[in-house]
């Protein structure tokens, strides 16, 4: 796998996707789908695809892999790294996807944020 780029790097601004959910939802299950293994799996994957697996470390730069499976049995693994944490209110996971040949599409950093 390559090495996982970096929060600060540099995008260029066109290649940037924002896309923004409210939930009408406590923040602490809508953190807890985002940081227990069990409840990841539930629901990352878009269907007919599942998730075949989930390891989180949910502290400031603890890694994680997850891996979708697609609907003839094979895994597409994804690392991550945890970049920010504050209790159930805000939480930063930068991905690094090596199955993504471009380097700006490999990266995907999820917020979740509480209000």
């Amino acid at each position: 796998m390559n090495a996982p780029l970096t929060i600060d790097d540099d995008f260029p601004a066109e290649r940037e996707l924002v896309i923004e959910r409210m939930f009408d939802a406590p923040r602490e299950k809508v953190y807890r789908a985002w940081t227990e293994p069990m409840l990841v799996k539930q629901w990352f994957a878009p269907l007919p695809w599942t998730t075949s697996g989930a390891a989180l470390d949910v502290r400031p730069g603890g890694r994680n892999e997850i891996v979708m499976r697609d609907p003839d049995g094979k895994d597409y693994p994804s690392a991550g790294v945890l970049r920010q944490k504050t209790a159930a209110r805000h939480y930063v996971m930068e991905h690094d996807n090596p199955n993504d040949f471009d380097r700006f599409a490999r990266r995907s950093i999820a917020s979740v944020q509480g209000y």
